[in-house]
């Protein structure tokens, strides 16, 4: 493999299984071993992070420029005074971050108490030379908005409307240091893609896994034969019952049909389609189509092009449509793709091509978990 001119280092201590131990992300990093011994925690706590650390930034902002832009309307603040503070920053994310692991888990509080779960990242540069807008609506009616020109040093802050000019200070706060996060870090972490080993199921029982409305159903049931009804415990049914992993992967196979009106960055670009389609075409045989609220596979060459229903469909058609949902609608370059066996149900034959695949999805820009 060859490594990202960033590098980003993962430092466990009482991680799961794992006693301690780290991982260096390179564009082809590949975790290996027997079972039970902590890789699909790696992979997972891996995905949570990148997923919400950027967002999750704290800077410290001068207050004078939060009044400044309430009093006026507008505010310029200089970047360069941020940079000294990314280190801290990023420890203090890295702390928040392993103390909410028990609900990417969907596990016991306890579960990862003694954890440490630490990401450091060296080598990366700060660019100012790309381009950052952030609008802030409500009800269609724009609030506020967040400018960084290319290669200026400076964010602009513009408020809209005398009526909205005593905007909430934690609203403001949280879109500089969503727009901080990115700008300073946005190059050095990439967007991950996740699909869990837990696929084929997911692909199966989409449907019945809707756990809000089963667990509304099931809270009222009780409360109605008990006679009682506690609205805190009616809330804490609304709370996923599992990983953060699996239920995104729930998501993208329930808004299937909506993910199919975009088309990646790699099935448009002609250089990489052609790297990637043949190969993929080989793999799948078929192609993927929602009707009518279901899933249906249509395998080539099929008389009178036959429609499949998933859950009727081979166990390696169900372990593949997370992978070709991303690959034709979602994929772009600097991704990163988190794939836990990723020859889950495959025949040997397939699984050949199968890492043919991610080779070359590798060489065509998409870092590899």
């Amino acid at each position: 493999t060859y490594c990202m001119a960033s590098k980003i280092i993962f430092n466990f201590e009482k991680f799961g299984y794992i006693k301690e131990g780290n991982v260096e992300l390179a564009d082809l990093t590949i975790i290996c071993g027997k079972n039970n011994v902590g890789k699909t925690y790696i992979n997972y706590g891996i995905y949570g992070f990148l997923n919400s650390i950027l967002s999750d930034l704290r800077f410290s902002i001068e207050k004078k420029y939060l009044d400044e832009l309430n009093e006026k309307g507008f505010v310029k603040i200089p970047l360069t005074p941020f940079e000294k503070q990314i280190k801290s920053i990023l420890n203090k994310g890295c702390k928040e971050y392993t103390k909410s692991l028990d609900k990417i888990f969907a596990s016991d509080s306890t579960f990862f108490k003694d954890t440490v779960f630490q990401a450091t990242i060296s080598g990366h540069k700060i660019n100012y030379s790309s381009e950052e807008k952030v609008n802030l609506k409500l009800k269609n009616t724009e609030i506020a908005k967040i400018i960084k020109q290319k290669n200026s040093k400076e964010l602009e802050i513009k408020l809209f409307n005398t009526d909205y000019k005593a905007v909430p200070g934690f609203i403001l706060k949280d879109l500089l240091n969503n727009s901080l996060g990115r700008i300073f870090l946005g190059k050095a972490i990439p967007k991950p893609f996740v699909i869990t080993s837990e696929r084929t199921g997911v692909s199966l029982f989409y449907k019945e896994l809707d756990f809000t409305k089963t667990n509304i159903i099931n809270y009222l049931t009780k409360a109605k034969n008990e006679k009682k009804f506690n609205p805190f415990d009616f809330l804490d049914e609304f709370v996923a019952k599992y990983s953060i992993t699996i239920k995104h992967n729930i998501d993208l196979v329930r808004s299937l049909s909506d993910a199919k009106k975009s088309t990646s960055e790699l099935w448009d670009d002609e250089t990489t389609k052609n790297e990637l389609q043949p190969l993929w075409n080989q793999i799948m045989r078929g192609d993927f189509k929602s009707k009518n609220d279901e899933l249906y596979y249509i395998p080539n060459g099929s008389r009178n092009k036959i429609q499949i229903p998933l859950h009727l469909s081979s166990s390696s058609i169900k372990a593949l449509i997370l992978l070709d949902t991303y690959l034709k609608h979602i994929a772009k370059k600097g991704d990163l793709l988190i794939i836990d066996e990723p020859e889950l149900n495959l025949h040997p034959n397939l699984q050949i091509l199968m890492a043919q695949m991610l080779a070359r999805l590798v060489n065509s820009g998409v870092k590899i978990l």
